[in-house]
């Protein structure tokens, strides 16, 4: 009994029997085990209540067909480049790691290649321009030695004769050799490359075009005007090597300078810039090709009177070769622009300023009048001259690579660079205070 006393608070604590009685064991219930379970076969279903017993069958709709499965789409490429379809009919997305094609991954593969041969190519032409600018200024460096003799550059300088027939030997030697040269070292990467295009003209275009180019030639001189006087509002005062020369003041002597300024450049230049340097780049799009030729000529001139007139008429000239396929019309309009100046500085002297100017203007205005009515038309009656593709034999080169490759390749090499430096150079001594 003591012990069960000593049980009574910890019993009473947690619940087991009243505090203050003494413990007594609880009888447990006794489990009754579990009836089995009956399995119920397929054959018997198990029974469902009575009312669901009396409800009445539903009918069953009729089977339908089962529709024809339908064949697979064939594997048909999707209308954007490099897309495709899955054989099922869905998209191929860029983000599916089945996207890859083998086909198409070697068309790409394929693509590369042509890019990277069409930019060597051009590098190459780019290159050979540049040495030909730069052969440019070391003859011209090596003929101009001539006049370091003692008393040869007063001669010079002085008698319009001596300097014109001077200038008729020295540009053969270094307009001509140099892109001789070059041409032939074109030539062992391009051999299909034609640089003489001297096929005989229409005459209606040319008779139209001429007017025209010297039209242009005239706005290309006011532009030059306006870019003196606006070197001048800064102080800065534009000259070009010709200025310290001597006129002609005979006949005999305007003969020898319109050779000498104006036959030879025609033929020299127009075979240098217009032959050598436009026709290899005409396959890498027309434009291009109008430009970057445009860009050398314009810098060749190495002062900044000649050189944006010399870019401009540049631009006239080359669009006139591409659009005539002949290297003439060049010549003509480069020999009448010439002309026309060694003319009218040999009539400046032997008339008055104001009968000068009188006939200077009136020839420009006239002039000026027949481009522009030429031009309207060559536009009414020849509208094949200004489409896209009249003269246009660009070929893969010029859709592989877009404009900014086209331009990087062609300037940025170390030749162009550089003679565009040395050029730069030069040309801040005709830039004075």
């Amino acid at each position: 009994m003591a012990q069960n006393n000593q049980n009574q608070p910890y019993a009473a604590a947690y619940g087991q029997m009243p505090a203050g009685q003494p413990y007594a064991p609880q009888p447990q219930p006794v489990q009754q085990p579990a009836a089995p379970v009956q399995p119920v076969t397929p054959a018997q279903p198990m029974a469902q209540p009575a009312q669901q017993q009396a409800a009445p069958a539903q009918p069953q709709p009729a089977q339908q067909p089962v529709a024809p499965t339908q064949p697979a789409m064939p594997y048909t490429p999707y209308p954007q480049a490099g897309r495709y379809y899955y054989p099922n009919g869905y998209p191929i997305q860029p983000n599916n790691p089945y996207y890859y094609n083998p086909a198409l991954a070697q068309q790409e593969y394929e693509k590369r290649l042509k890019v990277e041969k069409a930019k060597k190519s051009l590098r190459y032409l780019g290159n050979m321009s540049g040495l030909s600018v730069i052969l440019f200024l070391v003859f011209n460096t090596v003929a101009s030695m001539v006049l370091t003799i003692p008393g040869i550059y007063e001669i010079y300088r002085k008698d319009a004769v001596f300097s014109g027939a001077f200038y008729i030997v020295a540009s053969f030697f270094y307009m001509f050799l140099p892109f001789l040269i070059v041409s032939f070292l074109i030539r062992l990467k391009d051999k299909e490359v034609r640089f003489f295009p001297f096929k005989k003209m229409k005459p209606k275009r040319a008779l139209l075009c001429i007017p025209i180019g010297l039209t242009i030639c005239i706005g290309a001189n006011i532009i030059v005007n306006l870019i003196i006087t606006l070197f001048e509002s800064f102080g800065l005062e534009l000259s070009q090597q010709s200025d310290s020369l001597a006129k002609p003041q005979t006949a005999f002597a305007l003969v020898i300078s319109l050779v000498s300024t104006a036959v030879m450049p025609a033929l020299l230049e127009e075979f240098a810039i217009r032959g050598v340097i436009l026709q290899p780049a005409r396959k890498y799009g027309m434009a291009f090709a109008i430009i970057s030729s445009s860009v050398i000529f314009g810098v060749m001139h190495g002062n900044l009177i000649q050189a944006p007139f010399a870019f401009m008429v540049g631009v006239c000239f080359a669009f006139l070769a591409i659009k005539c396929d002949s290297l003439w019309i060049g010549v003509i309009l480069h020999f009448l622009n010439n002309g026309f100046s060694v003319v009218m500085s040999y009539l400046q002297g032997s008339m008055k300023e104001a009968h000068f100017n009188l006939l200077y203007y009136c020839i420009i205005g006239a002039v000026a009048l027949a481009g522009i009515v030429c031009f309207v038309v060559l536009l009414l009656t020849d509208k094949s001259f200004f489409k896209k593709s009249e003269g246009n034999i660009a070929g893969e080169e010029a859709a592989l690579l877009t404009k900014g490759q086209k331009f990087v390749a062609f300037f940025i090499n170390a030749p162009t660079i550089i003679s565009f430096i040395i050029i730069g150079l030069l040309t801040l001594q005709y830039i004075s205070k």
